[in-house]
């Protein structure tokens, strides 16, 4: 199954700051884009997702700091993408048993209002991985975000963010 998205997107009463740094309920972006996503079932048991988002306008139209009007929004990537491959053995004796893996990518962000070129994030290129079990009712699963274990730098608005470093989730889900 392929899906396209095409947005086009006015949001009012935006929370922009003043040139003090005050919240002010005034503005509103302007969101504009392109979303692909393609689910795929391969073989028996092999299946991949594949996304990909284009958001070449996401600006700034109105707002109480008259700097920021017409720029890109912070935190807000203009490329966004991901690829995942998830496996079920489907009969023997591990069958019930899967494994998947998968990349995400997140393209330079501005880290300011004003879209100066000292607050630029760069892009990032993080790897995650799964192991999981499904019996009957039961589903076991472990997840690994950020494999490699990247140190990165995530968003920043005056201040930056370092990214999630290696998680690991275990789940246990049983079904009625």
């Amino acid at each position: 199954m392929i899906t396209v998205s095409a947005f086009d997107i006015r949001k009012q009463n935006y929370l922009t700051y003043d040139n003090l740094f005050n919240p002010r309920q005034t503005g509103e972006v302007l969101s504009r884009g392109i979303e692909f996503e393609t689910v795929a079932q391969l073989t028996d048991g092999l299946d991949l997702i594949a996304a990909y988002t284009w958001l070449p306008e996401f600006t700034i139209t109105e707002s109480a700091n008259l700097t920021e009007l017409g720029k890109r929004e912070p935190a807000v990537a203009e490329h966004w993408g991901s690829l995942w491959a998830h496996y079920t053995v489907q009969r023997g004796r591990f069958e019930g048993f899967g494994f998947g893996g998968g990349v995400r990518y997140i393209g330079e962000t501005f880290g300011d209002s004003i879209n100066s070129a000292r607050m630029v994030v760069p892009s990032i290129t993080l790897f995650d991985a799964a192991i999981d079990y499904e019996s009957d009712h039961w589903r076991f699963a472990l997840n690994v975000h950020n494999i490699a274990d990247k140190t990165y730098v995530a968003s920043c608005w005056d201040t930056c963010y370092f990214g999630e470093p290696r998680t690991v989730i275990g789940t246990i889900t049983r079904r009625w």
